[in-house]
């Protein structure tokens, strides 16, 4: 899907893309994204899987 968006011509939005995924807790879909479109450096993998496993805790608390 990244590479989709890329071809697509929306490598400037890349950033947005993440940014709504992050906020909708789809980290991992972010991490994909941002190793995908090369913005790893401003979205790094592990705050994000944190906050996925973070999330993931408060679900099975449920």
């Amino acid at each position: 899907m990244p590479k989709l968006a890329i071809a697509l011509g929306l490598e400037d939005k890349m950033s947005d893309i993440i940014e709504e995924l992050i906020l909708k807790g789809q980290q991992l879909d972010a991490i994909n994204f941002a190793y995908e479109s090369g913005l790893q450096h401003k979205y790094p993998p592990v705050p994000l899987l944190k906050s996925y496993l973070k999330d993931a805790k408060k679900a099975a608390a449920l």
